[in-house]
């Protein structure tokens, strides 16, 4: 087994450092959080049996999204004054699932190093699964990630399934949802970082100490050919359909990462429809 695992972390700052002074806040390359893993069948099982505020700092599981053999779980949690560390515990056993299908249960833990700081950070953590073990074989690989400081959050993933997507959306050729044009604080797509908010959609998110509130948001990647020269107005309200869009065939957009802000739960798309409400 290989004793490497490959984590690459993005943060984002959602809101003012409450509680901490202005100079003591760290620089963004400062925040990247250190991961510490572990192997094995006993720390497995006890950090499944603890999973409680007592064993790890508050934190969420946001997402997870698996690409080949690399896993990207996406978590939040309050803080910005200090580093923080993730620990990522593998139980090292690969069983079948109930179609048998090969399935992995992983649990991370969460040491805020005393951050008193509530500004929202989220982190991607990728793992190169290879880097695991080569007894894992991820094309068809079911995998279960649970929060090790609440027994009540979790992610699954199943192998071959569509990627996590944050909210639901019906998908339409003709114009069948309300949004609102919107210059996000950071984000990309076809009219650089302006955003489709969606009518009536947020979302609230409590890590246990502290709540965020953010809008769902439709980020436009393609527009559909008969709809080519139309520019939105910052502002304005629109009908609106939309078909999701694969990121990873707008590299201009999918590769380019503008700034570490996160915005809000979002849903690349193509826009199939778009016509303005006086």
């Amino acid at each position: 087994m290989k004793k490497s695992i490959i984590f690459v972390a993005a943060l984002a700052i959602i809101s003012a450092f409450s509680s901490c002074k202005e100079e003591n806040i760290l620089a963004p390359s400062d925040r990247i959080s250190s991961v510490k893993y572990a192997i094995g069948e006993s720390e497995y099982n006890d950090a499944y049996e603890n999973r409680s505020s007592e064993s790890s700092d508050p934190f969420v599981l946001d997402g997870i999204v698996q690409n080949g053999n690399l896993l990207n779980i996406t978590v939040s949690y309050s803080g910005g004054c200090e580093e923080h560390t993730f620990d990522f515990i593998w139980d090292g056993v690969v069983t079948n699932s109930e179609d048998n299908s090969p399935e992995v249960n992983f649990i991370i833990q969460h040491n805020a190093n005393g951050d008193a700081c509530e500004a929202w950070i989220t982190e991607v953590i990728i793992i190169d699964l290879t880097d695991l073990s080569d007894s894992i074989y991820y094309p068809d690989i079911n995998i279960d990630i649970y929060n090790g400081g609440s027994s009540d959050d979790s992610l699954y993933y199943g192998g071959g399934c569509d990627p996590y997507v944050p909210f639901e959306i019906t998908e339409s050729e003709t114009c069948n949802m309300t949004v609102v044009a919107e210059n996000v604080i950071c984000g990309n797509g076809l009219w650089e970082n302006m955003w489709f908010a969606i009518e009536n959609g947020e979302t609230v998110v409590d890590d246990s100490s502290n709540v965020y509130t953010f809008n769902y948001y439709l980020q436009p990647l393609g527009l559909d050919e008969s709809l080519q020269g139309f520019t939105p107005i910052a502002g304005k309200k629109y009908s609106i359909g939309v078909v999701t869009a694969d990121p990873t065939e707008y590299p201009e957009y999918y590769d380019d990462v503008i700034c570490m802000a996160y915005v809000g739960p979002s849903i690349p798309v193509k826009i199939m429809c778009i016509t303005e409400i006086e």
